[in-house]
Parts: structure tokens; C-alpha cells; sequence
């Protein structure tokens, strides 16, 4: 006869692995309940939070599959500190409607692992495995025959790095996603409900006008992909505007290391949100707007990030092309994307080596007429042939 699922847990005499399981949808909660049983476990199943505290109280659980609901009346601090005192005690959450901030509460607060319902029989039984242990045995017999490998290997790598370098558990405990179950735990939830996980995720941005549809497809003929249609923003404030009226305005927002050590420069966003607007103007000036193509041909400097932001600022499209690529590579890239301006610099360091991109956009311009202008940035004072009548200086601008 099978254990009334709300009666308080039996003796557990043979060591067989105790399971609580907590979820006020009864069919959901007999359903988990039927199948650990097939599995052979000791299930306990209640209702609610209160009766689960009965449970815990009355007896000794190896693992707890709580809902988020019951988890919450139960409080996750309670559980935590059970977790804590008894260190074989391992608790999974389940939801139906997660969120970024419910996973991340439940793993900073020791939850074991955090499940999307609905879920299928072979990703509760590799949760539950995995909290009790069983995978560990599967761990040490992999080890076993990679040494038994090794050892009949005639040829080894010297160059293989197998050491594990843990961070630090302040950091572990300050970071959005604390460990590699809480970003399975998201991934999963990404894949079961795209809208839903997607359209949470955007809520943290700032929208001019919210999507009516986070995304629509098609696969069959022509692929058609479209993501939070009728939504409109703008990546530029989002990344600077945003910021001006909080505590991060005075934040570091760009800290940059050139090839030298003592070439470093750092930028706060309101110092960002300055020098974009300000080459987001430079760029109206010469006449480019919303859907038109600047190419940035640029090496790693913060121009190059202003210059990106800017764009995206007025609604242009950047097309980023390597700064080590030839004259020829250039012109291919900007000759495909029709671009009608250009931003490069006078050149660069490169491993202690000067790198002429100026001369190399030069190359490229000799068969792109539609390009008018040139702004470059003086990163080196080289000397450099410069057009009259379409380069300009960056910092003339």
C-alpha cells in the first residue's frame, strides 16, 4: 500500500534515500510522488508550506522538492539554515513561473537546483541523482578509466592544463549568476519558455514603446526570425542615458590599457555619454542618419567605442572591420555594406610594432567613391598624407 501523502514521514530503517515533496497542485505533486516511488525512494508528499515544516520538523530528510510557493511559506531562510546544520539536506525548487530574481534568491540561498515546470521524468531523476549523490559515483568511475587511459597512452601533452581554479565564495555570492546550476537552471527556463524568459529579461531595459510580441518565426520556405515586435529602443541610452541620474554616473564606466603600461585612460558614463553625443553631432554634421552605413576601421581605442555608440545613438549602422585587415580587405567590406563614411586612425601599436591603418584605409578609398568623408584619430602622430576634401580629425571635429 502506498504512503498517504499527507501523512507525517515513516521510519526509514534501510538507508534508502528520504524525499520530502511539497507542491500544492495535487496532480503534480502525486505525479513526482508516483515516480520516485517507482524509483525506489522513501517519498514523503504534502500540500503546503505548513505541513511541510511538520514534515522537516518530525523528520530526517535527504532531499526536499519544494514549489516556489511552498518555499516561501516555508521562508528560504529556514531552509538554508537546514541546509547549513545538516549538510546531506539538499532542497530543488520548482516553479511555473520563474523569474531572474526568484532563481538567483533560491541559489544564493542554497537551494540545490531550480527546475521549470513542466519538466519530464529524466530531468527530475537527474536532479534528484545529482543531489544525493549518485553522481559522484559516476564521477570517480570516469576518473578511474581516464587514468586507465593515461597510463596506456605512449604519447602526453605537456601543454594540457587540468587544475580548477575556484573564485572566491564573496564573489561567488555578489555575482548575478552564482554558479554553473544557477545558469543551467536560466538556460533551462530559456528553452521551455522563450517568451516567457526573453520577455522577463527585457523588462530590465528602457523601451520608448514595449513589444506587442516577443518574437514570431517561420522555418518553412523563408526563414523569417523577428524578436519584440512593435518594441522600440535605442542601444545608446540604454548603455549611458540610463545611468546619468543614478549613483553610477560618476562610476567607472570605460577603463582602457594600451600596449603600455602606463597608457591608461578611464572614462565614468557621464564622461562617455559626452564625448558619443558629442561625435554622434559630428557624424549628423557630415550628413549621415537613420539607416545609413559607417564603416569603423579602427583599433582598440575608446574612439572606437564612443564611435559605436554614437552611431547606434542616431540610428546608423556601424560595420566594425579589423584593424589589422589590408586596404583591399577594407574595400571589399565597405563596397558590401555601401558604406558613405569612414573613422580610422593615423595607426597603432601592435607588439611593439607601428601599424600604418591610415595608409591602409587610403588603399581602400581608391575604389569606394561613395565615401566622402574620413575622420581620423591622431593615436600616434604619425605622418600621413591626409585629402583635403574628405579627411577630417577627430579631435578638430
Amino acid at each position: 500500500m502506498s504512503q498517504d501523502k499527507s501523512a507525517p514521514p515513516k521510519e526509514n530503517p534501510s538507508g534508502i534515500p528520504s524525499i520530502l515533496v511539497a507542491e500544492a497542485d495535487a496532480k503534480l505533486c502525486s505525479s513526482i510522488k508516483d515516480y520516485l516511488d517507482q524509483k525506489n525512494y522513501c517519498t514523503t508528499a504534502v500540500a503546503d508550506g505548513p505541513q511541510a515544516v511538520t514534515a522537516l520538523t518530525k523528520g530526517r530528510f535527504d532531499l526536499a522538492i519544494l514549489s516556489l510557493e511552498t518555499a516561501y511559506e516555508i521562508g528560504l531562510e529556514v531552509l538554508s539554515e537546514t541546509a547549513k546544520m545538516h549538510p546531506e539536506f539538499k532542497f530543488i525548487i520548482t516553479s511555473k513561473k520563474p523569474t531572474a530574481d526568484s532563481i538567483a534568491e533560491c541559489m544564493k540561498r542554497g537551494a540545490f537546483d531550480y527546475l521549470t515546470i513542466p519538466f519530464g521524468d529524466e530531468e527530475l531523476a537527474k536532479a534528484v541523482d545529482e543531489a544525493l549523490g549518485n553522481k559522484k559515483i559516476v564521477e570517480e568511475d570516469e576518473i578511474a578509466d581516464s587514468k586507465h587511459v593515461e597510463k596506456h597512452q605512449e604519447i602526453t601533452s605537456m601543454m594540457e592544463e587540468k587544475r580548477v581554479f575556484y573564485p572566491p565564495q564573496e564573489f561567488v555570492d555578489n555575482a548575478a549568476v552564482s554558479g554553473m546550476r544557477h545558469y543551467k537552471a536560466l538556460y533551462n527556463w530559456s528553452i521551455k519558455d522563450p517568451n516567457g524568459f526573453w520577455g522577463h529579461l527585457a523588462e530590465q531595459l528602457d523601451w520608448y514603446e514595449k513589444w506587442d510580441k516577443v518574437r514570431d518565426y517561420t522555418f518553412g520556405g523563408k526563414v523569417d526570425i523577428k524578436f519584440f515586435i512593435g518594441g522600440k529602443l535605442n542601444i545608446s541610452y540604454n548603455c549611458l542615458d540610463r545611468h546619468l541620474n543614478t549613483w553610477r554616473k560618476n562610476k567607472a564606466a570605460l577603463i582602457w590599457q594600451g600596449e603600455g603600461e602606463d597608457e591608461v585612460r578611464t572614462f565614468t558614463y557621464q564622461e562617455v555619454h559626452h564625448e558619443v553625443c558629442k561625435f554622434a553631432n559630428v557624424l549628423k554634421k557630415h550628413g549621415v542618419k537613420k539607416g545609413d552605413v559607417v564603416t569603423i576601421y579602427m583599433p582598440m581605442i575608446p574612439e572606437a567605442t564612443f564611435a559605436m555608440l554614437a552611431c547606434t545613438r542616431i540610428g546608423a549602422v556601424h560595420s566594425i572591420v579589423f584593424s589589422g585587415f589590408s586596404g583591399e580587405s577594407l574595400r571589399d567590406r565597405i563596397l558590401d555594406c555601401n558604406s558613405k563614411l569612414v573613422i580610422t586612425a593615423d595607426g597603432y601599436h601592435r607588439n611593439g610594432q607601428i601599424i600604418r591603418c591610415k595608409d591602409a584605409a587610403d588603399t581602400a578609398m581608391k575604389d569606394c567613391p561613395n565615401v566622402k568623408d574620413m575622420i581620423i584619430v591622431k593615436r600616434l602622430g604619425l605622418h600621413i598624407t591626409i585629402y583635403e576634401d574628405r579627411d577630417r580629425w577627430w579631435h578638430e571635429e
